[in-house]
């Protein structure tokens, strides 16, 4: 029979790399350099930044050796086996697996792992965030005190697994410290008690124990396996261990489940670990001694679970170290195996959930919670990276483009700075300007690595003897490669040129190279007699380039021109190539009186060219403009452009400005099938224009924005903020076939926001990485993630297949930046290196569907599964999926899609006030009164749950309390002073309310039909007000309260306001209980403060 993955790759090195890090409890605090608010203005020159006083990498080790760099990171990649106990260790033990700094015996219903750290080998630099990042990690190789391999090189070496079982004498334990043995217990709970363990697919290698004098306890030739299989622990699945063959050295495991098996069936336990004697520690044949023979202290604990907000499973030690599991990731292969590069993967929900015990040693038990999926095909719970490495030598090495072919092979662009940047095939093997520390010293690089991103096909250096960059890169059906940047180097290769010589300053550079990478098609200049600097390119079918830049030059040459002179200090230049390069279609300025700087071009199949950068200039030139006049072209302050050109390039199809009353940058452009216009950029303006926005407003300082522009030009069909607390950039955008937006970029925001994150949290340092996926229409993040490690992290272009993989590249400086299956696994030296990734296709109809739990929607004030919910008022529904990301409605009415969610009861669709994964609150429609349940589903993205029948009723009344748990201190304000009536200290303004002259303002929900009601979702008038038609009680202390006032709050939507007076005679305290009665109805108690 075959079986279904449900596997939880949660990878064991989530246990060994955040275990060993050991972060004590109330020393986690992290300090993060606030990126500066000068502007990313051009020119986008790559420059070395200086290295944190913190970082323990290899570039700060001067004297490093380079060839034992590379030896070290060679062994590191040597692959996880699985060795079978021949006698060589207890007999309980199946098979044995050893890491750096741990061991993992399998016995026939246990994972014990060992997890070994000397004493003394204290954390460093470590925030917790970063353990949870580094423990999804595919590249963690070593598991070491440390952060990274490069520090560790730097102190002790930690014992060996041999340097444990020695008895005595010279072992390394003596010599350093006292080791500090941790022992994880992994136990399936209920699970069959005497499955079949086997060894699968068997490696060349052989181990030897030669224990002791005694030939007879001598093992030979043990063999060695790449996993080990489980056989039916559960009725109809399998658990099997392995390594990861994309991330040597770590350890992983999967749920292997049968068609008609149930996933809920699997607990595991982590039973209770104590010393020696109580805690099951399986040594090697003949070394029972006590512990303390070898200086091993044991860490006896019973842990504590719990699951954090990222969907993490938190596992809590008693000296204040924590243990987590990442929160799974789960997907089916939708048309084809995804390594195959032929599938796209289907989201399925899913989630750790935590159950009282049943069978284990006291502590709970950890199950999953998996979504409805297809039960025919694969379910797999796995990291989501298909690959990604960095690229890079020992010096300063940047990417600035990348671009993908029909068959899936990657082509990046970038700078570098490094002698010994990795090479292959080269049209130019050295670098001829690579000076490190020279002001502008570099050369460009041209790279094209194959399909599964794990070799290289072609590398080449770029350039002549002085400062070259480039900028951006294309790539037409045949494989030819298309570059375009900035020059200063009177001797830069050309072949077949346009212009074949360099004028004074820098000049635009444009090469095709061949599809092997050693040869060029034609390469030339292209510029005037100033400064001339080439920032986009793009092909089209036939081969032709489009190129666009800036230039200050007056005699920069033209050709067909829209605009034959130069109308400022610098204009934006558009120039098309021929296919053979020497001859200029057309060629144009584009600008006003001022500055005007592009970013980015794109091409549609008709030869129409679209340029987005920014302006200063009040009179760029418009043409059937969205926004005809410029928000904010001061001195020193500009607005982003969007403009379209004729195949001719001798006519604007429309030109516009793009902005509010502060600074904007158009840095990404991109056009569908159709003409629609994509752009995205930085904002810093809280009135930049939106329509039909995933986020509203202005999250910090500076947001990335996401636009999207009808094919005339002159309508948004989408546009949002997107950003945190504080400054995201939006580099550059890809659009797919079906008119999903991606959009990579950085942030300096540890709350950008997130969906279906491979990496949910901010990884440290001054900046991470992004990528986000938007839906068709704009309105919800099919994924949004960081991605990055713990210095410095930026994602500069990004491109997608026909299949809906993503492409990203940038730059890093972290030496724990993420990878999988890569081609380079570690950063290459003293600065920044280049990285690609790429992600996997998920698209917006293949995410999973949302799902209701049952008795799931309650009162949003009491969250009482076992009361019905009232017409009118507001109420929260919980489950799985029903939002991609959190979205919070933004004006009134209310909207009835939010996040690309709609909740629609007996067909009516419900005003959203917010939407999330996991709960939905809403207004329950005012036309529902009068009935006594109704249906209700949630649609997210078109894919609509299934019904859950919910009881209705006219008054469920309903306090609100501030820890929206339903109990506690209530959200009852005193009526004179608007503070609340609560113990002074608790919240900020905060005092008790002195009975017998002070009144109360209690907010609740639920009290019923009003008069003069207002239309669902809309807010309550002011006058004449909507007053319940049914008064309530109320009593304080148990003393009834005089109602002043009782309806609907003016203002706001479903939100009800019953003023009363405090009576003389109620108690006085701090927690002094409130409640209301309406029609024989009671609601929760919440509390107050009285003097």
């Amino acid at each position: 029979m075959s079986k279904t993955h449900v596997g939880a790759c949660f990878s064991l090195l989530v246990a060994v790399a955040t275990i060993i890090t050991q972060v004590p409890k109330g020393q986690e605090s992290e300090v993060r350099s606030q990126k500066s608010e000068s502007e990313p203005r051009p020119v986008r020159q790559a420059q070395g930044r200086p290295q944190g006083s913190g970082d323990l990498s290899v570039s700060q080790r001067g004297t490093q050796d380079v060839s034992k760099q590379r030896l070290v990171e060679t062994y590191g990649r040597l692959p996880l086996s699985f060795v079978a106990n021949h006698g060589q260790s207890d007999g309980s033990v199946k098979f044995l697996s050893r890491g750096n700094g741990y061991t993992l015996f399998l016995t026939a219903n246990e994972a014990v792992l060992t997890l070994r750290r000397s004493q003394e080998s204290e954390v460093r630099s470590q925030n917790p965030s970063r353990a949870r990042q580094q423990a999804v990690n595919p590249q963690i190789t070593q598991i070491t005190p440390i952060v990274t391999p490069e520090a560790a090189r730097s102190l002790p070496s930690a014992p060996s697994a041999k340097s444990v079982e020695e008895p005595s004498g010279s072992s390394p334990v003596t010599r350093h410290s006292s080791l500090l043995h941790t022992v994880l217990r992994m136990k399936l709970v209920g699970a069959n008690p005497n499955p079949e363990v086997t060894g699968e697919n068997e490696l060349p290698g052989k181990s030897s124990y030669f224990i002791g004098n005694d030939p007879s306890k001598w093992r030979t030739n043990v063999p060695t396996y790449a996993k080990v299989r489980y056989e039916d622990v559960y009725p109809g699945i399998d658990l099997v261990y392995y390594g990861n063959p994309g991330a040597p050295g770590q350890l992983e495991y999967d749920f292997v489940v049968a068609p008609g098996a149930d996933p809920r069936a699997i607990r595991l336990a982590f039973p209770s670990v104590g010393s020696h004697g109580t805690s099951f520690v399986p040594w090697v044949l003949g070394r029972n001694e006590p512990e303390r023979a070898h200086g091993i202290k044991s860490m006896p604990w019973l842990p504590q679970l719990r699951i954090d907000a990222q969907g993490d499973l938190v596992l809590e030690a008693s000296e204040g170290s924590e243990l987590r599991l990442h929160q799974p990731v789960i997907y089916q292969e939708i048309g084809g195996p995804v390594p195959a590069g032929r599938g796209a993967r289907q989201r399925i929900g899913g989630n750790f959930v935590i159950f009282d015990a049943t069978a284990n040693e006291g502590g709970r038990e950890v199950g999953f919670e998996v979504a409805q999926y297809d039960a025919s095909k694969p379910l797999i719970i796995d990291p989501v990276l298909v690959y990604s490495t960095y690229l890079g030598g020992s010096n300063s090495d940047s990417a600035a483009g990348i671009t993908v072919d029909a068959s899936g092979n990657v082509y990046v662009t970038g700078n570098t700075v490094s002698t010994d940047f990795p090479t292959a095939s080269p049209l130019q093997s050295n670098c001829n300007n690579c000076f490190p520390g020279s002001p502008g010293s570099s050369d460009a690089f041209v790279m094209r690595l194959n399909a599964a991103g794990s070799a290289v096909v072609y590398s080449t250096y770029l350039g002549g003897s002085d400062s070259d960059i480039s900028f951006c890169i294309a790539v037409d059906p045949s494989g030819n490669a298309y570059v375009t940047g900035r020059t200063r180097s009177t001797n830069f290769p050309t072949a077949s040129p346009f212009q074949g010589t360099s004028r004074p300053g820098s000049e635009v550079f444009v090469a095709k190279l061949n599809p092997t990478g050693n040869a060029l098609v034609y390469a030339t200049y292209l510029g005037g007699s100033v400064d001339d600097f080439g920032y986009g390119i793009a092909v089209d079918s036939s081969g032709s380039a489009y190129v666009t830049g800036g230039t200050s030059s007056t005699d920069f040459p033209t050709a067909n021109p829209f605009q034959g002179a130069l109308g400022g200090f610098i204009d934006v230049f558009v120039a098309k190539l021929s296919p053979a390069g020497n001859a200029l279609v057309y060629s144009t300025y584009l600008g006003g009186s001022n500055e005007d700087t592009p970013f980015r071009i794109a091409v549609d199949s008709s030869g129409n060219a679209y340029v987005t950068g920014d302006t200063l200039s009040a009179n760029f030139p418009t043409a059937n403009p969205l926004q005809s006049a410029c928000n904010n072209c001061s001195p020193g302050s500009l607005d982003a452009f969007v403009a379209k050109l004729s195949a001719g390039g001798n006519a604007l199809l429309y030109s516009t400005y793009l902005g509010g009353s502060r600074n904007e940058f158009g840095t990404g452009i991109a056009v569908d099938s159709t003409g629609n216009t994509y752009v995205t950029g930085l904002t810093r303006s809280a009135d930049f224009p939106t329509a039909g926005p995933l986020q509203a407003v202005l999250g910090g300082p500076g947001d990335a924005f996401v636009a999207k522009l009808s094919a005339a030009g002159n309508a948004l069909v989408y546009s949002t903020y997107l950003g945190g607390s504080g400054l995201d950039i939006g580099w550059d955008i890809a659009v797919d076939s079906s008119g999903s937006a991606y959009v990579g970029g950085g942030t300096s925001s540890t709350n950008f926001p997130t969906a279906n994150a491979f990496q949910a949290a901010y990884g440290g340092g001054d900046s991470e990485a992004f990528l986000a996926k938007l839906n068709a229409a704009g309105s919800a993040l099919v994924y949004s993630t960081y991605l990055g490690g713990s210095v410095f992290d930026s994602a500069s272009g990004i491109a997608v297949d026909s299949s809906g993989n993503a492409y990203l590249t940038g730059t890093t400086r972290s030496s724990n930046f993420p990878t999988a299956n890569a081609f380079q696994p570690a950063l290459g030296g003293a600065l920044d290196d280049a990285f690609v990734t790429k992600f996997p296709a998920v698209t917006a109809g293949a995410l999973p569907p949302p799902q209701l739990t049952q008795g799931g929607v309650v009162n949003a004030a009491t969250f009482d599964p076992r009361a019905p919910v009232a017409p009118g008022s507001i109420a929260s529904a919980f489950g799985l999926n029903l939002a991609s990301s959190l979205t919070l409605a933004s004006s009134l009415p209310l909207p009835t899609t939010l996040g690309g969610a709609t909740v629609r009861v007996n067909g009516i669709s419900a005003p959203l006030i917010a939407v999330s994964p996991e709960q939905i609150n809403f207004q329950v429609p005012w036309e529902l009164l009068g009935q006594s349940q109704a249906s209700l589903t949630v649609t997210v993205d078109g894919v609509t749950s299934s019904a859950t029948t919910i009881r209705l009723t006219s008054f469920s009344p309903g306090l609100f309390a501030i820890n929206q748990q339903g109990t506690g201190q209530g959200a009852i304000l005193i009526a004179n002073t608007g503070s609340f009536a609560a113990p002074a200290g608790t919240i900020s303004g905060a005092r008790p309310v002195i009975r017998g002259s002070e009144s109360i303002s209690i907010y609740c929900t639920g009290l019923g039909p009003v008069t003069n009601p207002p239309a669902s979702g809309t807010a309550a008038p002011t006058f004449p007000p909507s007053l319940t038609t049914a008064p309530p009680t109320v009593t304080i202390g148990g003393v009834p309260a005089t109602v002043s006032f009782s309806g609907l709050a003016p203002g706001f939507v479903a939100l009800y306001q019953v003023n009363v007076q405090v009576p003389q005679n109620a108690p006085t305290g701090s927690a002094v209980p409130v409640a209301i009665f309406t029609s024989g109805t009671a609601s929760n108690i919440a509390t107050i403060a009285v003097q």
